[in-house]
């Protein structure tokens, strides 16, 4: 019986269709990557300018008033 196989130009015609499409989408996954780590950073510094304004509003309410500057003068 004879044995079947893919000749080598098969084989690097596949191998450079595959390198085609790889360098065409790269940009474009890439560029979601960024997007997705951005919105990240952006929730978290949201999130945290959220907890400093809950721990302003206790220490309000422990106090009576916000702090001034002229209380760390």
């Amino acid at each position: 019986m004879k044995a079947r196989a893919f000749t080598m130009a098969e084989v690097l015609i596949t191998l450079g269709i595959i390198g085609i499409v790889a360098a065409m989408t790269l940009p474009t996954i890439l560029e979601n990557v960024r997007q997705r780590q951005w919105a990240e950073r952006e929730w978290s510094t949201a999130f945290k300018i959220t907890q400093a304004m809950d721990k302003m509003r206790a220490l309000d309410l422990l106090n009576g008033s916000y702090a001034s500057t002229d209380e760390f003068v």
